[in-house]
């Protein structure tokens, strides 16, 4: 019995028996001995109890019961599961929440519960069949019973050993939480306009609409190039909230596509996945691999057209859209947005049976003490590090796993800029040793003798001259340069005049004689073999002939011993005419137009060039000019003979 709250207290007038004398005694050490109970039971700790609480009236000793929020009161407890159709997640129902079981029943309804702990119990009423020791669980078939066998819904409540002995330890947590199960209808239309393409053809969307569910284009920019290669469609989930706030599935081998086409005369069908299958799933999304005729995610046959304010997408006589939201179509509200609110359903009824396409997508979902606190998987998002299983080289991604780093494997980016190189690896200190490497060659501005040449060439960066960059193996050439200009440096006139008509020139006139004396120094670093010749441009301003003038030179070599040891210097000046061709320097010509602007004629200019003689390194060379009208070399020309420009030409073998 329980504690007795009214003790039986003799009253006047009862007969002086033992028996009316020692019942309220009684009544008393009964209630000494349950208080000694619940002391003892406090003390060593081994059960918990929930007293005088108020039951349905069917539940017996041995019941599992839950609280039911709606009748305030404890209820036979049954293992079952909801369907959560807005989330298309499957979750524990209230009555698998055990909170105990009935330990004694006080009457119809009142009732003391073992929360938690070890107690002699019997729990013959509850369970079909004789009892044995073992793990009992609530039963999915009849509620507030036992069962020795383990249901789909799986609620653990005690543990019998032998003699009525018990173990209660019911758990909050919900046999769902480790990995719950979704379900999703995924909308069978493209987001955008298609039409059927000729047989054999393959499907193409155009004007794709992100702002629209279903299927996009693979290379739409919504995905932000996660969509793996070879792709054609992915699924918009951004437009199915429901399915991206469950995203992604863990782990993701555990995903299963179902598919009903409109052909099919049985039902669903799986679909392959993976690499080397029909679709891909990923962290990123779902992507349909094939754009091949009657291989796509929707009615191969229908045709929508491009969204409109209030208008529905779908064009087909076969098929109607109708209110429903399993599995959700959409149209486009005023405001130009698509939203789910139609289901692809067949227009007719009867026999034959049409068949409207559905694809199903199954998946788990880790979570408790698995995807947040445990790794599940292990993979691999370089491809220098190989996940393998452990002893062995084959690639894993659960279990017992070794990480190694494979430096041999794939090189991304062959023109990556820079010029530090990893060039040695010191394995004692597992270090990379980097040092400087030449990027490229390039030609400088106004080397044209330079040619270089290799086998990859790339456009030198904002370079305005159009010039290539040389990479790996160049070969360089150089191109023998063999002439070059040297300016005079002094210059001495006797009788000659400046003049400035119309360019700067120095004019030989053709009342006296004249001269020019100029200096020409040869650079201390030209090869032997050099050679020397003097260029002259000559004009004139009236018609005739130019006269041949006296050309002849004179050298003061250098003294290449310093102090050391002096040489001599000539004082004779060399005439061209002492030459093996005495008409190695002309400068007698016909002019062919002369005058003054006025007159419509503008000066004639030619350039004369003598024959080269042997020059050295460090020579200086003095080249003299002389007119001396009225001598014997038939001077008749009348006006100046003007020099506009001077130079030495070194010449090399």
């Amino acid at each position: 019995m329980g504690f007795q709250r009214l003790i039986d207290l003799i009253r006047p007038g009862a007969p002086a028996s033992p028996g009316t004398f020692n019942q309220p005694l009684e009544q008393l050490q009964e209630n000494i001995n349950w208080l000694s109970e619940i002391i003892r039971a406090a003390e060593i700790g081994s059960t918990v109890y929930a007293r005088e609480v108020t039951i349905e009236e069917e539940a017996r000793v041995g019941t599992p019961v839950y609280f039911n929020g709606e009748t305030q009161r404890y209820e036979r407890a049954l293992a079952a599961m909801n369907s959560d159709f807005t989330s298309g997640s499957l979750t524990a129902a209230a009555s698998s929440e055990v909170w105990g079981v009935v330990a004694h029943k006080h009457n119809a309804t009142l009732a003391d519960l073992l929360i938690f702990g070890v107690a002699e119990l019997n729990i013959s009423e509850v369970v079909d069949g004789p009892v044995r020791s073992g793990t009992y669980y609530l039963s999915g078939r009849v509620p507030g019973t036992l069962t020795r066998q383990k249901p789909p819904v799986s609620v653990p409540v005690l543990r019998y050993t032998s003699s009525n002995r018990v173990f209660v330890n019911p758990t909050f947590i919900d046999f769902l939480e480790n990995h719950r199960h979704y379900r999703f209808n995924l909308l069978c239309l493209p987001a955008g306009t298609t039409s059927p393409p000729a047989d054999g053809g393959q499907h193409v969307i155009t004007d794709p609409n992100p702002a629209c569910p279903g299927w996009l284009p693979a290379n739409h920019p919504v995905f932000n190039g996660f969509a793996p290669e070879g792709a054609a469609f992915g699924y918009n989930l951004a437009m199915h909230p429901s399915l991206l706030n469950s995203w992604p599935p863990i782990p993701l081998q555990h995903v299963y596509l179902e598919v009903i086409t409109q052909d099919s005369s049985t039902g669903f069908e799986g679909v392959p996945l993976g690499p080397d299958g029909l679709c891909i799933v990923d962290r990123n999304g779902i992507w349909w691999m094939s754009d091949c005729y009657q291989d796509v995610p929707w009615p191969w046959n229908i045709t929508t057209t491009a969204a409109t304010a209030g208008a529905i997408l779908l064009e087909n006589e076969g098929f109607l859209l109708t209110e429903s939201d399993d599995p959700p179509a959409f149209f486009v509200t005023e405001e130009g947005e698509c939203q789910f609110s139609s289901d692809l359903t067949p227009l007719t009824s009867g026999c034959p049976r049409m068949q409207s396409m559905q694809l199903v997508l199954w998946f788990t979902k880790m979570s408790f003490a698995n995807d947040t606190t445990v790794v599940t998987s292990l993979v691999s998002g370089d491809n220098r590090v190989r996940i393998l299983c452990s002893g062995t080289n084959v690639p894993g991604q659960v279990g017992d796993l070794v990480i190694k780093l494979d430096l041999t494997t794939q090189v991304e980016n062959y023109d990556e800029p820079g010029y530090l190189a990893l060039k040695t690896f010191d394995g004692v200190n597992d270090r990379f040793h980097a040092g400087p490497v030449a990027e490229s060659l390039y030609v400088a501005v106004g080397s044209d003798n330079v040619t270089l040449n290799s086998p990859l060439q790339t456009p030198l960066p904002g370079d305005l001259f159009g010039r290539q960059q040389y990479h790996g193996p160049i070969e360089i050439s150089v191109s023998k340069q063999t002439s070059y200009e040297i300016p005079s440096t002094l210059v001495r006139l006797e009788g000659a005049v400046n003049e400035n008509y119309p360019v700067f020139y120095v004019g030989l006139p053709a009342a006296e004689p004249s001269s020019i004396v100029s200096m020409f120094n040869v650079p201390v670093d030209v090869p032997t073999g050099t050679k020397f010749a003097y260029r002259l441009r000559l004009m004139g301003h009236v018609l005739g002939t130019l006269p041949q003038l006296e050309v002849s030179y004179m050298i003061a070599s250098r003294p290449k011993e310093g102090l050391g040891v002096s040489i001599t210097q000539s004082d004779v000046w060399n005439p061209f005419a002492d030459l093996a061709n005495p008409d190695n320097m002309v400068t007698s010509v016909s002019l062919p137009t002369g005058g003054r602007p006025a007159l419509g004629n503008l000066p004639a200019v030619v350039e004369a060039e003598s024959e080269p003689f042997a020059v050295q390194a460090g020579d200086i060379v003095y080249m003299r000019l002389r007119r001396t009208p009225g001598s014997d070399n038939d001077d008749t020309y009348t006006g100046d003979v003007a020099i506009i420009q001077q130079a030495g030409v070194l010449t090399s073998n």
